[in-house]
């Protein structure tokens, strides 16, 4: 077997491989390979919010996902992304934080160009069919078989820590946009329709989204800054 080491256009050193998985710091071949039915990317799929996440945002999660299982560090920091097309395995935090936004067609690969499979949320994909007549021509012709180019925060941007993320303000971002989208946005409609604005819908609103980026927030720490069991 044969194994090398490439250099990114992000200074990173990523490791190509051939028949096996191996983890980039450590070289143990013990990496848990993350795909459906998973439970945590099945709630990407099934939960009908993350449609906004996906059309609005452009926030993708990739099909395949690689987790060394002998790093000490916690989940965040032995989280993988493998491209299919030159088998290179990225750190995950390539796409962490505000790099996160904008992968509407996927994440691009910053070694070969191409992008990455991702899944789809189901929402998303009937929003998708039904406007369809707006997208599919550009798509079919200019964007589908066109190579990506890989967003320039990765080229020198240092890689995120569990301790350097705020996570309360992922989960008060997260409960603002939900609100602006799910309370905002219709009480202005029916404003528009009525002339009263309708309060309630707002407050109640707001409390709502608010617990949700709480929640949001500490689950999201809890779950990324879970430790290896080994």
């Amino acid at each position: 077997m044969r194994w090398g080491n490439r250099k990114t256009q992000d200074g990173n050193t990523s490791i190509s491989m051939t028949s096996e998985h191996r983890c980039p710091k450590c070289q143990s071949t013990q990496m848990k390979r993350l795909e459906l039915p998973n439970w945590l990317l099945l709630h990407w799929v099934l939960n009908p919010g993350l449609a906004v996440n996906e059309l609005i945002l452009g926030q993708r999660l990739p099909k395949v996902m690689l987790i060394c299982q002998s790093c000490p560090g916690p989940l965040m920091e032995r989280q993988y992304v493998l491209c299919p097309e030159c088998e290179t395995i990225h750190d995950g935090r390539l796409w962490a934080g505000l790099r996160g936004f904008g992968n509407w067609l996927g994440y691009v690969c910053p070694t070969c160009k191409q992008r990455i499979p991702c899944l789809w949320n189901v929402c998303s994909l009937l929003l998708l069919c039904i406007l369809s007549p707006l997208w599919y021509l550009p798509y079919r012709f200019y964007f589908r078989d066109r190579p990506g180019s890989p967003p320039a925060q990765l080229r020198n941007a240092p890689l995120p820590t569990v301790k350097s993320v705020k996570w309360w303000k992922m989960g008060l971002g997260y409960g603002v946009f939900m609100w602006v989208a799910m309370s905002l946005a219709p009480a202005m409609a029916a404003y528009g329709k009525t002339g009263r604005m309708p309060m309630h819908i707002l407050l109640s609103g707001g409390f709502i989204w608010l617990l949700a980026g709480v929640v949001f927030g500490l689950f999201m720490y809890l779950f990324m800054s879970r430790k290896s069991k080994q």
